[in-house]
């Protein structure tokens, strides 16, 4: 499982949680059923047991994550 989390390390995502709880941030990385998440904004880091992650989107383009965002994703 940590293989497809890897592809995402760097990026800018958001993760949703199996009760539809949304994290916006930059993976920093993956390991031992473990993702680290640091948000976009300041804040404290999250740490997320994979388990429990549903989804996990990456943006391409700033104006696409504005338009998720506004629609409610």
């Amino acid at each position: 499982m940590n293989e497809l989390f890897r592809e995402f390390i760097g990026r800018e995502c958001t993760i949703t949680l199996v009760d539809y709880v949304d994290f916006v941030g930059t993976i920093e990385f993956a390991t031992d059923g473990w993702v680290k998440l640091k948000p976009d904004e300041d804040g404290d880091a999250e740490i997320i047991n994979s388990r429990y992650i549903i989804s996990i989107q990456h943006y391409t383009s700033p104006k696409t994550k504005r338009e998720k965002r506004k629609a409610g994703f």
